[in-house]
This record gives C-alpha cells, structure tokens and sequence, in this order.
C-alpha cells in the first residue's frame, strides 16, 4: 500500500501514470549539474547508478556500487568531483545524509583565479584542496584537506534537496547548498525513474525433483515458468539440472518466472547390453509371427552369452548372421525401413566387439601420420575402460607456445596444486594431449592451416581404435594452444560439444555449429592483452544467444554465466587475478574446467548455431567502421585476407608481441592485384575505454596481408606483408579513416 508524503515523491508521482507496489520506485541517477564560486557551471554524467526509493520511508538508497561524478575545465583539467558511495537521500524530509561525497579540487586555481571548493583554499596554489562549505543550512560548515594529500572521503550530513522538476520519467532534486560565496549555481541530481515491484530471494532449486522445485517456487512468491528436459552425466531422472534466475537473495521480481532444465537421467544405452537390449525391443515391436520372431531373437540371446563372456570374435560372428536373415527377410517379412534400422543397430555392435578385439588399448605416448608428416601425441585410457561399457567422453588439451604434452604430465607446467586438470579428470574421460610442430623460428606453435588437418586426422584414428561419447567431445588450452581452441570451436562446432581456453583469442569471425564455452583471461597478462580477449568473449555471448549486460555467478568464482544457467551451452568467462608468468600462467583453478564440462547436459552435436543466436547477431556488435587503402608491391604472391589490428603507437615491425585489439582480421582483399593501390572500408569493434587502453587515443594501426603459402593469424616472414601507422581513435562510434596508404612490405 502506498502512502503519499506531501514533501516526497508519492505526491508529485500521482499525477503521472506511475506507480509502484509497496510505494517502491527506482532510481538510475543520470547526470550531476553543479556551480563552482567562480560562475562556472559543469555537468557528468553517471548512467547506470542505481538508487531505490520507498516513498514510505521517504529515503532514496543507493544500490549500485560508488560512483563519481567528474567535471572538467576543458579536455583534461579536473574541477571537482563527487563521489557516492553508499548514500541515503531523505526525500521527505528533504535532507541527503551520504557515506561518501567530496569536493576535489585540482591544480588549475591559478588560472581560474578562484578556488572551486567553496573558495577556501588550504594552500596557496590551490592544489588537493577538499571542502565543503555552505550556509543556506543553520552554520556553516567546512571540511577540508591540504596540498599534501586530500586524506580519506568527507562525510556530508543534512544536505538540503528540493524536488524542481519531474516530467513522468526524469526527476530533478536540486540545493543551493553548493556554495555560499558570490555565483555559486547549486547542485542538480538528475534521475530516470521507473516503478518496481518488490525484490525477492531466489532459493537453489537444482538436485530437486520437479514436483518439489515448483512447491518450493511458489513458497518463494515465484512462479513456474518454462521446463526443459536434457539427459545429465550424473543427475538422475527427474531432478532439477539448473534454473534461472540463479540463486541469489532479493535479485527477482516478485511473482516472477523461475525456468528449469530437468534430467531425463544419465546417459544410458551406451553399453553394449543395453544396445542389445534396444534392438531385442525394437524386433519384439514389429509383430512377427511368435515363430519368426523367436527365432531371430534367440540370435540375439546367444551373441550376449558371448559377449559376457568376452568371446566378441564369436559374437560379432553371431550378429553379422543375425544382420544376413534380416537383409534377407527385408521387403518380404519386415518393412524395408525397418530392416534397415535393425541392421544399423546391429552393425553398431559389431563395430564395439571389433574394436575389442585388439585388446585393451595402450595409453602413453603415440605417434600418427597427418598429410604425410609424422606428429606425435599423448593419451591417457581409463583403467575401466571397455567396448562393451557405457562410453566415456574425449578431453583434447592443447598446450602453449613453445610447449608440449609434458607440460600437462606430472611436474609439467601445468601441474600444480588446483591446476592439474588431468588428474581432476582422472578415469572419467579419455584425455588426448597433441603436440604442436616447430615453426619458423623452432619454437613449437600451432598453426591455423595443417593443425586443423592433424586434430582431423586424430579424431578420426581415435574412432577407428576406440569407443567413446561422440555427443561428449571437448577441448581445452592454453596461449597459443588456447587460440587453436577457439578457432576449433568456432571451425567444428557441430563436433566440439565444449571449450575450455585459457588466455588466448578467436581469430575467426564466422562460426559453425553449436559450442559451450568457458572463457579464462588474467587481468594481469602482459602477453594476451585482456581486452583483445574481451572481444572474444563478447563474440561467443552474442553467438551463442546471449546478452552482454545479463549473467549470473558461474561454476566457480570469479566465473559468470551469461546463459543464466538454462541453456545447453553456455557461455561463462572468468577474469582471474593470476600473476604467475606476466599473468599469462595456466589457471590456477583450472580443476574447475572439467566440473564445467562434465556436467553440461548431453546435446547432439549440430551445425546450427544456438537458438537466439549465429554469426549475424554477433556481427551486428560492430560500432563503427575502418577506411584505409593499401599499396601492394609488384612482388607480392596471392592475398587471401587483410587483418587489421592495434598495437601500441610507435609499433613498426619486426614485432614480437601479439596485439592489444582485433579491429578485423577477416577483410576479403578483393583482387588484390600487385603494384596496385585499393581502398577498403570495413565493420570494426573498437574496445572500451580503460586506464591501460584509453579512449580517445593514439595506436598503431597493422594491417597484415596473408600471402598463399605463408602462415595465419602468425605471419610468417619473407611471405606474409605488413605495415604499421599510427592511428586516432576518438571512441568507440566515431568511423576510423586512414590517411595515407599502407606501404606493404614482407615481413622481416
């Protein structure tokens, strides 16, 4: 029930049609408009600081983290600065009482002649003064720092505000308290307003069965909204897999929708009995005569006595027969198509025993021959490994330049405690580690041409050899190895059910098929700069069908979850504070991988992209564009792609670190024709502006031409072309245009 104060907002929010139960109503604080002593007035915005207001308690709380606002004289000089942190505005009463407010004064008085801190300076530059003084409330009251240092926050108490204005939607609370000299203008907090509706807790409803899920839903003033059914590795038939919104405490509306996914139980059927037992089934369906059909069915009895007693030679003999009298009886006893089908479940039983029949299969390190190149790989078998048990999932672990399969073996690289993910996994999954090949300079790297041919080629001598969930194949690496896993991703989504990279990037800007992710990036890497891996994070939210500005807690902390937890393939980036190596150290907590990936539901893999998603919708994420014209010299092979990429300004080549941003690195160059000049103008994502990569600013803009018979994305030098000029980069909407062409030369 909402009660109306003649002095709060309820009065005023009356007469507009807005209105809000329990009298609750939000506030975004939008913009800050405040006088200096001198006559100067400024403005900053502050789009996304939330406040509540509860017109029965007649106070607007903040709710969002602290902000600050910042005004400038000109493009750089600070005027002063508020800063909200936890604060409470008592609308009725018309009082702010705020944890945290300040009035910074920066290094310009001499120019302005005045300080802007209500005119009170304690030094005699003006410098890293703080104060607040007012007298339009009984006293005067001053706070204040010295030119040293401006010490911690100041505390404001009975700050006088008045509501001037409201047009339905944006709401005006202004003081005049800002100064009491000569010219003060007051201060203006400019709010969006929007009616809510109260906030309740969400309780964690997975493990539940169905039934009690929805009980415990509309205890919590919920309601049931969508269930969706998926087989689960572990959770057994009917109990609650994941729900959105997640857990959480007074994070849903009230009388909201929680959806579920339910398990329709473990994977089942894998095994070689239960195939048998599906194909008894589905021959007893057809209706033979008793005679006929106990006939065939007693084929099928005597192939599984076999079978238990691992006599598969014996077996699968006993069901090539069995196959024989149902081709025979095809079109004539049985319906074609029927036929057809029991001969495939058969065949696939066949093909189990006859992979048994080599005996068990050996782990430790392999080599194979791809495109007639000797490669070498590691694999780990289960020690309960067998053709005729349920099959288990294949974990591809791709390591880092320079690197190898020794460094996911004991005392390896990526072996310490909470990181040895390949003794996390331990007999649940076959684990398969490949090994890069040297490339140009000696150092093992993978590379974007023949690797995608060798994990091709792998795959397939892994299904002649041995069984395994072909719904359950994931992929996981680091560095180098981690971009692999991206393209591997984004090239065979309709194989890969999941990835797992950590610090790398997707280069790629078109996918295919269907993928969980799991994102790792260090804050603190000086090798993979965060931001290019921003973009690819950004990329797989939106291919995946996901927003950018919605996620939940994920498997582990600091993970978020942007699928909220209800679809079959997420998308979950965790930005840690590891330090090891520059930042670029295999994750610490990469045990967590495979608690992610393990208990993603079973989904067959397709080549369509996830619902809501695909490559258009991430396309659409380009702000701007990128014009500029390269000159291509007489010598200069095939072109296949342009890249366009940023490093920092002043970069000229030879360079030796990846780049800070992928502007584009999928350009169709066209004819390219040597000893021609062309001109190109094409989509680009520019970063956020950060401390580290500011905007606007200056970078140097690369662009790479990839030559036929060079490398990708790594140059390879005396083949691929490069060249470097710097660049102004106003923000992110602002079109990009180059002046000048780029010289293209090999890269040295």
């Amino acid at each position: 029930m909402m009660t109306a104060r003649t002095a709060g907002l309820a009065a005023i929010l009356s007469i507009w049609s807005l209105s809000a139960s329990a009298g609750q109503y939000g506030l975004e604080l939008l913009r800050i408009s405040a006088g200096s002593a001198n006559g100067t007035t400024a403005a900053a915005s502050l789009d996304g600081t939330e406040f509540l207001y509860d017109d029965v308690a007649g106070t607007v709380t903040q709710v969002s983290a602290s902000t600050t606002a910042v005004f400038k004289l000109g493009p750089v000089t600070v005027l002063f600065s508020h800063e909200f942190g936890g604060a409470v505005f008592d609308v009725a009463d018309t009082t702010i009482s705020a944890t945290s407010y300040a009035c910074i004064e920066g290094g310009f008085g001499p120019i302005v002649g005045a300080s802007l801190c209500g005119n009170t300076s304690y030094g005699a530059d003006f410098v890293n003064d703080s104060t607040l003084n007012y007298a339009v409330i009984p006293g005067t009251r001053t706070v204040g720092g010295d030119d040293v240092a401006l010490g911690p926050q100041q505390q404001l108490a009975d700050y006088a505000a008045t509501v001037t204005a409201f047009d339905g939607t944006t709401l005006v609370l202004a003081s005049p308290a800002w100064s009491a000299n000569p010219g003060g203008a007051g201060v203006q907090l400019e709010f969006r307003v929007s009616a809510i509706t109260p906030r309740v807790g969400v309780p964690d409803f997975r493990g539940l069965d169905e039934s009690a899920a929805a009980a415990a839903v509309v205890g919590a003033s919920l309601a049931v909204g969508t269930v969706g059914k998926a087989n689960h590795p572990s959770m057994p038939a009917g109990a609650v897999i994941s729900q959105n919104p997640s857990a959480c405490d007074a994070c849903a509306a009230a009388g909201s929708t929680v959806n579920f996914v339910v398990s329709t139980g473990p994977v089942t059927g894998g095994a070689v009995r239960d195939m048998l037992g599906n194909l008894d089934r589905d021959l007893a369906a057809l209706g033979l005569h008793h005679r006929l059909s106990g006939f065939l069915r007693a084929d099928l009895r005597r192939a599984g006595r076999m079978i238990e007693r691992d006599r598969f030679f014996s077996a699968a003999i006993q069901l090539h027969w069995f196959t024989w009298e149902i081709r025979w009886l095809s079109g004539w006893k049985i319906p074609a198509a029927d036929a057809t089908r029991l001969v495939a479940r058969a065949d696939g039983i066949i093909d189990r025993l006859r992979k048994g029949l080599a005996g068990p299969p050996r782990a430790g390190p392999r080599d194979i021959s791809s495109q007639g190149v000797q490669r070498s790989y590691y694999i780990d078998i289960p020690t309960d490994y067998s053709v005729t048990a349920e099959p288990k999932p294949v974990l591809f672990m791709f390591h880092g330049t320079g690197g190898s399969y020794q460094n996911f073996l004991p005392g390896g690289l990526y072996t310490a405690d909470g990181s040895d993910l390949r003794r996390k996994v331990g007999n649940d999954a076959i684990i398969v580690i490949p090994n890069a090949l040297p490339g140009e300079d000696g150092v093992n790297q993978w590379n974007y041409g023949y690797d995608f041919a060798f994990f091709q080629d792998l795959l397939a001598s892994l299904r002649q050899e041995l069984v395994f969930d072909d719904r359950r194949i994931f992929a996981t690496g680091h560095s180098s190895g981690a971009g692999f896993v991206h393209e591997l991703g984004c090239r065979h989504g309709d194989i890969l059910r999941a990835i797992a990279p950590a610090s790398g990037a997707l280069v790629s800007t078109s996918c295919t098929g269907s993928v969980a992710v799991m994102q790792i990036q260090s804050r603190n890497d000086t090798v993979v700069f965060p931001d290019i891996v921003k973009s690819t994070r950004d990329f797989w939210v939106l291919y995946n069908g996901f927003d950018l500005d919605s996620f939940r807690p994920g498997t582990t902390d600091p993970c978020v979850d942007y699928s909220h937890g209800t679809s079959p393939y997420p998308v979950q980036w965790c930005f840690t504070d590891d330090t090891g190596r520059g930042g670029h150290q295999w994750w610490s907590k990469a045990d967590a991988i495979w608690d992610f990936l393990s208990t993603l539901p079973i989904a067959v893999p397709t080549a369509d992209p996830p619902p809501g998603g695909g490559n258009d919708r991430a396309h659409a994420a380009s702000g701007t564009t990128l014009t500029f014209s390269v000159a291509y010299p007489g010598t200069i092979g095939p072109v296949w792609r342009l890249a366009a990429v940023l490093y920092p300004a002043g970069t000229q080549p030879p360079v030796f670190t990846s780049p800070m941003w992928f502007l584009n690195i999928d350009i169709d160059p066209g004819s390219a024709t040597p000893g021609t000049q062309q001109t190109y103008t094409v989509p680009v994502k520019v970063f956020e502006s950060s401390t580290a990569t500011p905007l606007p600013g200056t970078y140097a803009l690369s662009i790479a031409a990839y030559v036929t018979g060079g490398g990708f994305p790594t140059p390879v030098p005396g083949i691929d072309h490069m060249a470097f000029q710097d660049v102004r980069i106003v923000d992110q909407a602002t079109p990009i245009v180059v002046e000048g062409a780029f010289n293209l030369a090999a890269v040295p």
